[in-house]
Formats: structure tokens, sequence, C-alpha cells
């Protein structure tokens, strides 16, 4: 596979994106055995895959360590693309100082927090202020515990707006952050996802970043760096539209979202069920 031109020689090839939580992985947030073995398998037998997800590096990259990826991975719904094999970012999509500051006036009106995505010289670290509910402070201590993930509380965001912020998250009941995903609207700087977490109950997450960044923006810049010629997609969430609009065939999950199931090409078993791989295995083999 060469960066610079189409892979294969010029022969028709496609890439296969997977979204991670509620697609891909187990609800231990983790790929089964069975998933683990076809996908190293069919990748060694020449199928082009990654994934695209909302996760950080922290834990993409300790959730991923068994499969052996040589494509880049899409992080963050599409803020970065980073390079497992080489260690680096490929691309990065900053949010804007003036932008941010105006999202932390927001912040402030609704009386709302969460956590600020900053990275500088590829050191990633996640800032809070304080952890607005149970579910913020079981999200943390399992990041921590599992993948080692740094936090730093600060006084103020307003303290590292400088610090490369390139994400947002927001998690909390569905009616407290629906306004400020309103207010979001008439920001034309700023783009966001609005969906329901896959691991809590009744909890919602409002993931905020630069308008230049979206799941399918970084999938089309993947497809023009490598040549590919067709795109397939998998999704179960409503963060995963912007990856089926860019796509040639699109699979929802048994357990996907309605909206996202409505547009898509097919449903495929569920993640429980692991719908991809066994899906991937028949189409290949």
């Amino acid at each position: 596979m060469n960066e610079g031109g189409a892979v294969r020689g010029g022969t028709a090839s496609t890439l296969y994106v997977s979204d991670m939580d509620g697609t891909l992985l187990q609800p231990n947030a983790e790929c089964s055995g069975y998933t683990v073995e076809t996908l190293n398998r069919l990748i060694r037998n020449g199928m082009f895959f990654t994934v695209a997800s909302a996760r950080s590096l922290a834990s993409a990259r300790s959730i991923l360590a068994p499969l052996e990826l040589s494509l880049p991975v899409i992080l963050m719904n599409g803020v970065q693309i980073y390079d497992l094999r080489a260690g680096r970012f490929l691309q990065v999509e900053y949010i804007p100082e003036d932008a941010l500051h105006a999202l932390l006036d927001l912040f402030a009106f609704h009386d709302v927090s969460g956590f600020l995505y900053g990275l500088v010289d590829h050191i990633q670290t996640t800032y809070y202020e304080t952890l607005g509910s149970p579910a913020q402070k079981a999200f943390m201590e399992e990041r921590i515990r599992r993948y080692q993930k740094p936090f730093t509380q600060v006084s103020s965001y307003r303290d590292v707006a400088d610090r490369g912020i390139c994400y947002v998250s927001l998690m909390g009941n569905h009616d407290k952050l629906v306004p400020v995903r309103d207010a979001l609207l008439r920001m034309p700087s700023l783009a966001h996802v609005f969906y329901e977490d896959v691991y809590f109950d009744n909890q919602w997450l409002l993931e905020i970043h630069s308008v230049r960044a979206s799941k399918g923006h970084a999938v089309r810049s993947l497809r023009e760096r490598f040549g590919f010629d067709r795109l397939v997609g998998f999704g179960d969430n409503l963060n995963d539209h912007s990856l089926f609009e860019v796509c040639d065939e699109t699979y929802a999950v048994g357990n996907a979202h309605p909206a996202l199931a409505a547009a898509a090409t097919g449903q495929i078993g569920t993640n429980l069920e692991d719908g991809v791989a066994r899906w991937l295995a028949a189409r290949f083999e």
C-alpha cells in the first residue's frame, strides 16, 4: 500500500470502516475473540479495514491493540486521524480560540460542565472543572483505571484555552443538554453530535468540535490519501450519520438507532452477535 497513491497497484479497492462502541465492540468495550481472529485473518488476506470512533487515543489504542490494523484510525468523531504504527497524528482539527471562548460562555450560562481535550506536541490531556454527575465521575474513573488516561482538574477552563483544544464532551440528562445543543446551531464555526450513551442509562452525550471535522470528512480524507475506490461503513448511533453519508454501502447493526438503520443500505447482526465481523467473513469467504 502506497500512502501517496492507489492501493494494490491501481486495482479496484474497498475500505471498510466501522464504528467502535455499540458496533464493533461488546458491552464490555472490547472486541470478542471471534471478532479479533476474524478481522486479523481478513486483513492478512488483503482486506482494508479501519475504525471511526468517538473515542480518544488513550482508550482506542488499548482496545484496538489485538487487531493488526495497518491503516490510520479516525478518533473523536473525525477530529483526529492517527497512525497507530508510526505513533503520530496525521490530521487534527482544532477549535478556534474565539469559538472556544464563546462556547465556555454558553457553558456558564446554562450551568453545564464537561471534558475539554487538548493536544500539544502530540501529547493529549483531558481537562475538567467539576464532575457534574455520577455518570461523569464513573466515565473518568473507568478510563483512568482501564486505560491510564490522563485527566487534569483546572480552576477555570479559560486557563487551558490555549492548549490546543480540539474536542469538548458533555454528558448529562437529555433535557438539560437540549438548550446547549440548540444554542450551538447558531455557532457556525462549531459542529456537534448529540446522541444517547450506550453504556449509561438515561445519559446523553453532546460532543462538540470544529465544523471542519466529522467522521465523514475524515473517511473522505483517508479515501483520497490511499486511493480507495469504494467505502463501506458500519455503525449504530446518530454520530455515524456523517460516515454513512460518504460511503457507497452502509450497514447498521441490529441494535442501531432507528434513524441510522433507516439511512443504511442494510441491517446486520447486533454487536453482541459480532455482526460486523460475521458480515465481513461472509462477504470475503
